[in-house]
């Protein structure tokens, strides 16, 4: 799941200097967002954050993820068509992502009780 989390990240990132670099600024501003919500939710899953945190970023992540696709989708550039298939995948695969860790933290809790 993290796997998907790195790859949009990049892509996103490469998008950003992708569409600078051709003039083209109608989806920086977004794909910016997206990478940066991404990294926060894998930060967030390695180290361990509560449910809370978590499930806020995941959501925060889908609509990131949503808005970098409506800017970049109809855009003929390949950094934008990656970016576009990179956001879909983390889309599909966000609610997979962190409940390994949210099923410790629950055990956690409750053998703390």
């Amino acid at each position: 799941m993290v796997k998907h989390l790195n790859e949009c990240i990049l892509a996103c990132e490469d998008c950003v200097v992708g569409c600078i670099s051709n003039g083209d600024s109608t989806c920086v501003s977004s794909c910016m967002v997206c990478e940066k919500v991404c990294k926060a939710l894998k930060l967030a899953i390695k180290c361990n954050c509560n449910n809370e945190t978590i499930t806020s970023l995941k959501n925060a992540c889908s609509h990131a993820c949503k808005q970098c696709i409506k800017m970049c989708k109809g855009k003929k550039m390949k950094c934008c068509q990656d970016c576009v298939k990179k956001c879909q995948a983390v889309l599909k695969e966000l609610p997979n992502i962190g409940n390994k860790h949210l099923k410790k933290s629950m055990k956690k809790s409750m053998k703390n009780k």
